[in-house]
């Protein structure tokens, strides 16, 4: 029996020196947003950004800020994502655009984020009440008629 304990305790030593942790801090500000709490959310991140920025950090802060309609601010910190890894904040800067009604950004946001790393899956482009504003501008037909998807994408797309 003592023996079984050691073993389990050798095997969980590794896991525990290893593991991620995550501060309590972001997980608070991450369930703030999706609770509407935005506000309570802001101040949180601030804190964090204060201590370590970072891009999902500044991506969270800019979704807030997208909630509360502060569009500017969260543009600054779309910027300050995308200074970190290139294009990061393109869904969030083409929603931002589509509720602003600035169409050439839209066009421009658009086909950064559907060559980026970060291309908005083709069937949530297309049903995310988000996105509705592109059908207004009859780009659904310039996103199928170029290359952004493949067929395989477009396939499935029909599928669901």
């Amino acid at each position: 029996m003592n023996k079984k304990w050691v073993i389990l305790c050798l095997l969980s030593i590794p896991a525990v020196l290893f593991s991620q942790n995550v501060p309590v801090s972001k997980l608070k500000a991450y369930r703030d947003i999706k609770h509407g709490n935005y506000q309570s959310a802001i101040d949180s991140l601030d804190i964090l950004i204060k201590e370590k920025p970072d891009q999902d950090l500044y991506l969270a802060k800019a979704e807030a800020l997208y909630f509360l309609e502060d569009f500017e601010n969260a543009l600054d910190y779309c910027d300050k994502a995308d200074k970190m890894n290139a294009f990061a904040s393109s869904q969030l800067r083409l929603k931002i655009f589509l509720k602003q009604e600035n169409y050439d950004q839209v066009k421009q946001t658009l086909e950064e984020n559907l060559r980026s790393e970060y291309k908005i899956p083709l069937f949530e482009l297309y049903n995310n009440p988000d996105f509705t504003g592109i059908y207004n501008l009859n780009f659904n037909d310039y996103i199928l008629s170029a290359n952004f998807y493949s067929q395989t994408e477009k396939q499935i797309y029909q599928v669901q």
